[in-house]
């Protein structure tokens, strides 16, 4: 695992399978180690590279600065240590999971505040990184909720399917139909329908999707 935001690279190393790694971060212009963290067990950087949150044989996070390796805010799970740390695509909210029982948190990434704590170990970031699908098995059938992480509320839920996912502009939500497993370019290949759900509205739209008209000269 290594994080690169043009001034430092920070790396896992493990000296001998089963054993904890260890966290070094060097400059990249001169190759000097900065800074070195023991027994380290998860490692995710934030997208722009300026933070690294860190496991180690503990059940706390404790998120750093990229750069000096100073330790910013620690954050103490209650079970176990997830495998996972999800990064808002802005990088300013933090989602952990905890497996074990079948949950996860939302952290503020600036200052370590929880925030919620979401029923579903499943969870998927929007694009606008203002909302996180759900998957909440509490119901019957299983559902997909949209959690609004500005409001707190859940304004959206539909029946659960796997293989959703968002637009780009994190408007629609997208689930093959009755297909699982199948990437989207073999469904449009196929002439095979999607789901879309548009959060503006609350009816569920199906588009049939065709491949493109391939004309030929004569």
């Amino acid at each position: 695992d290594w994080v690169n935001n043009n001034q430092i690279i920070a790396l896992l190393v493990n000296e001998a399978e089963g054993q904890h790694s260890d966290l070094i971060a060097f400059e990249l212009e001169t190759g000097e180690e900065l800074y070195e963290l023991d027994d380290v067990d998860t490692m995710s950087a934030s997208t722009d590279g300026t933070k690294i949150g860190v496991f180690d044989e503990t059940k706390v996070l404790h998120m750093l600065d990229a750069t000096t390796g100073d330790t910013i805010w620690t954050f103490t799970l209650f079970v176990d240590r997830p495998q996972d740390l999800l990064w808002s695509p802005d990088d300013s909210k933090l989602v952990l999971p905890e497996f074990l029982i079948n949950l996860a948190y939302l952290i503020n990434a600036e200052t370590g505040e929880l925030m919620a704590r979401l029923p579903s170990h499943e969870v998927i970031w929007n694009p606008n990184s203002t909302t996180i699908l759900v998957h909440d098995e509490n119901t019957n059938p299983e559902h997909w909720r949209v959690y609004d992480t500005v409001t707190g509320d859940y304004p959206l839920s539909f029946q659960y399917e796997r293989d959703v996912v968002w637009d780009m502009d994190g408007v629609n939500i997208i689930s093959p139909d009755g297909i699982w497993h199948t990437d989207y370019a073999t469904l449009v290949e196929q002439g095979q329908s999607l789901k879309i759900r548009d959060l503006r509205k609350t009816e569920l739209e199906e588009v049939f999707l065709k491949p493109p008209e391939v004309t030929t000269s004569q």
